[in-house]
């Protein structure tokens, strides 16, 4: 008995069917990658102008001065006042100052944000330790990825902010609201999978026509010498 095995179509035409699916989910996946990839350094860039022009305006000598239980005051008002005219039009989820306690704990100092969760002068500030000491030393620090913890989508600057004396006093902290990256990631992955589905039917159909025209040139030499070796080898035929 004859093991019945895949039909030369077959054997040809799935092959190269993979080949083409593999090839073009991965094109396709670094382009979304690298796509993605542009996006966050768009947002990034927005967030890091922001929080430079937040730098600039806020006064870093009375932000020194600010100590637990001086929300009230003038210059944790005034200052608080100008995070939120720039948060408001950068598109920023938060705004915040960072300085540190007498123990080296990092502690939240002026919070732009105008919900009951504000924080308050002397909460500890418990994320991007390493981002925020990098500020504490006098460099521009970001995040690398989205935060997607808490239901928001987040891309964070950290950036140094200097009192009247040229020294680091406190860290301005920027929080992107980057939810429209992760939107626009999501949408264009619909899209080209919609685009991919089309592509390889058509692309199937057109293979699995030329691997039609391929076996029934095989078919017909394996008839040809089908016939040869049953009339005797007679190499006088056409």
């Amino acid at each position: 008995m004859k093991k019945k095995g895949l039909s030369i179509r077959w054997q040809i035409l799935i092959p190269i069917t993979l080949v083409f699916i593999i090839g073009s989910v991965s094109l396709l996946w670094n382009a979304i990658d690298a796509y993605n990839e542009e996006l966050k350094q768009v947002a990034l860039s927005k967030a890091e102008a922001a929080c430079n022009i937040a730098v600039h305006h806020v006064n870093g000598d009375e932000i020194a001065m600010l100590t637990e239980g001086d929300e009230d005051s003038k210059g944790y008002v005034d200052n608080r006042t100008q995070m939120q005219e720039i948060a408001q039009y950068s598109n920023l989820r938060y705004m915040y100052t960072l300085y540190k306690d007498d123990d080296g704990t990092i502690c939240y100092g002026i919070d732009s944000d105008e919900s009951e969760e504000r924080c308050i002068i002397g909460d500890e500030f418990d994320s991007d330790a390493e981002l925020v000491n990098m500020a504490f030393n006098g460099e521009i620090a970001k995040t690398k990825d989205i935060d997607q913890s808490d239901g928001e989508a987040l891309l964070t600057v950290y950036e140094p902010i200097y009192d009247s004396d040229g020294n680091v006093i406190a860290v301005m902290g920027c929080d992107y609201d980057a939810q429209h990256v992760l939107d626009t990631r999501y949408s264009l992955i619909s899209k080209l999978i919609i685009v991919l589905i089309l592509t390889l039917s058509f692309d199937i159909m057109l293979i699995n026509l030329i691997v039609g025209k391929i076996v029934k040139n095989i078919k017909i030499v394996r008839n040809k010498l089908y016939d040869l070796v049953h009339n005797e080898g007679d190499l006088t035929q056409k």
